[in-house]
């Protein structure tokens, strides 16, 4: 599967207080715990979050994120290097 930019990118937007749609998806189960921080660990997008969105639920997970990371051992660029060729 591959994403346009603008598109990729749209899943990170926070507009108001509504959760952007890669949260949504997280939360759907669309998007596995592992996915979720492998990209934030790329992106970076859960401090952005973190001053946007004032919740429980981005709260909770945001934890959860912050928590899983230290267990999570990658190849980081291996990772970067999949996500711009999925991302055109």
């Amino acid at each position: 599967m591959f994403l346009h930019k603008d598109t990729f990118d749209s899943l990170f937007e926070v507009k108001g207080s509504s959760h952007p749609e890669i949260l949504k998806k997280y939360l759907q189960n669309a998007v596995s715990i592992e996915t979720f921080v492998i990209m934030d660990m790329i992106l970076n997008f859960s401090k952005k979050f973190d001053k946007k969105l004032l919740d429980p639920v981005w709260e909770s997970v945001s934890l959860r994120i912050k928590k899983y990371k230290s267990f999570l051992n990658i190849d980081k660029e291996k990772y970067t290097q999949t996500l711009k060729e999925i991302v055109l």
